[in-house]
């Protein structure tokens, strides 16, 4: 690897060239976000042997530890274990895609929860890719993704093989790459002379002999969205790709008890015969007074905004026994609209729900427009409801009344913000919520006369919020909530999935 790093410092930005997207540096080189250049595995040995495919692994972890996933040291290492990880799952004789690689895991290691390489904190999570005969036009779009803030990989026909870019130099219309079959390039870095004829072929600039022919195919990865990290805590589901096909891994609190995975068949909309969903069923245990929150996060392959569009819904039973068919509370699409982040807000926990997706091939198996999807779940009291009825009024402000001031104070003694004390804040989150359940018993105004707090925090809870908005009652919650109740956690997360 020396004479790669020595190659990566001779390599400056010289010069700028105009691009459909912008301004390009004429030579430029991507390194990892730990600051080292990104990884290149290579098969062993090398020159490979026979029957050894596992390239498609092997540009897959490089561009998973370049992302900063994996444990131990920099990219380079990281790669490493992740190569391991990778050919310990599915071999080295079988071909595949390198998002086929990273979809695994992302959903079986650093996503989840169970695991040691779990990093929640990194937001790489959007996959995209695309698989037809590439162009000029392609190098010039991927050269845009690596500078902005992709990683990319590319595969090619003839021969059939998976190699990672990294940069170029555009003075000789040259591409830079890491490929996991040879370590004989220029200076020994992979530098290969771009040829365009009606197809995308790299040319070894040594022996001026075709390489690789005819790119087909490409993969972006890209920082993406991600699910609240209490809901992965309490329960997390991801179906991706696994070496015998899709399927579900289970995590969190709740992770191998799972009763009632899987697919259930077609659900019919009564109100439109012609409409069809897939049900997916998600087991539950039921608590009363309760509030139930669901995340599911979508990887789709390609790109397009009317992902927002996605005929999802969620089906479940009411606390009357009335069927609901929900539409999501609120959808969130990814920066470069790959990802799309559903939500559900009840104000009931069911005994259980399903998930209802337009297409099985699309999202059952994997075959259309969806890479992975991952669904998290959590459940919890309504915020300012100590005493867990399901109602926010006057027994609740004489809880906190009596804790006022308490320190290691709990949720039944009022401390709904977690920070193990009971104060203004906690007062504020009752005052938000006053009401709810059955509408207020008597007066903000008038309940905070009757209760022990102190007169200067009681009066400053009516200057900071008014008599008139915190009579209001709330009763579809959501997770953006006023800043003071988003300090710590803002409420008493309960693991009701299962």
């Amino acid at each position: 690897m020396s004479n790669k790093v020595i190659q990566y410092a001779l390599i400056v930005v010289a010069s700028i060239c105009s691009s459909a997207w912008g301004q390009l540096p004429a030579q430029f080189v991507k390194m990892s976000q730990d600051g080292t250049p990104i990884p290149d595995v290579n098969k062993s040995p090398l020159p490979p042997l026979p029957g050894d495919s596992s390239c498609w692994l092997a540009s897959a972890s490089n561009i998973l530890a370049a992302a900063g996933y994996g444990t131990g040291g920099p990219a380079q290492q990281r790669a490493q274990v992740i190569y391991s990880q990778l050919t310990a799952a599915y071999g080295i004789a079988s071909g595949g895609a390198p998002d086929q690689a990273i979809s695994y895991w992302l959903a079986w290691y650093g996503k989840n929860p169970n695991s040691l390489e779990y990093n929640p904190a990194l937001n790489y999570t959007d996959v995209t890719a695309e698989y037809r005969t590439l162009t000029p036009a392609d190098y010039a779009f991927l050269q845009n993704e690596l500078f902005r803030c992709q990683y990319v990989g590319v595969q090619f026909d003839n021969p059939a093989h998976a190699v990672t870019f990294v940069g170029w130099d555009n003075t000789f219309n040259r591409s830079i790459w890491h490929d996991s079959d040879r370590n004989v390039g220029l200076n020994g870095v992979d530098a290969y002379n771009n040829s365009y004829t009606t197809q995308w072929d790299l040319v070894d600039p040594l022996t001026q002999t075709t390489y690789l022919s005819r790119a087909n195919g490409y993969l972006t990865f890209c920082p993406g969205l991600d699910k609240h990290p209490s809901f992965v805590a309490s329960y997390d589901l991801a179906w991706a790709p696994s070496p015998l096909g899709p399927m579900a891994r289970v995590a969190g609190l709740y992770a191998g008890q799972y009763q009632s995975l899987g697919w259930l068949g077609q659900w019919i909309d009564p109100n439109d015969p012609n409409t069809t969903l897939e049900r997916f069923h998600l087991g539950n245990q039921a608590q009363p007074n309760h509030e139930k929150h669901i995340q599911l996060l979508v990887d789709y392959y390609g790109r397009d905004t009317n992902y927002l569009n996605e005929d999802i819904r969620l089906r479940y039973f009411d606390g009357s026994g009335i069927e609901v068919i929900a539409a999501p509370t609120s959808a969130q699409l990814s920066a470069d609209a790959g990802q799309v982040l559903f939500t559900w807000d009840l104000d009931y926990q069911p005994g259980w729900e399903e998930i209802l997706f337009p297409s099985y091939m699309d999202y059952g198996l994997l075959e259309g427009t969806v890479a992975s999807w991952d669904i998290a779940t959590i459940c919890s009291l309504h915020p300012g409801d100590a005493n867990s009825d399901g109602l926010v009024n006057l027994s609740d402000l004489q809880i906190l009344g009596d804790n006022w001031q308490s320190a290691g104070a709990s949720w039944a003694q009022a401390d709904f913000n977690g920070d193990g004390i009971v104060n203004l804040a906690d007062l504020q989150i009752i005052g938000d919520n006053w009401g709810y359940g059955t509408g207020p018993d008597v007066g903000f105004d008038q309940a905070l006369a009757s209760v022990a707090i102190p007169e200067p925090y009681s009066l400053s809870m009516l200057c900071i919020l008014g008599v008139g908005l915190i009579s209001r009652r709330r009763s579809h919650p959501h997770l953006n909530r006023p800043a003071a109740r988003r300090s710590g956690p803002m409420r008493r997360w309960l693991r009701c999935s299962r």
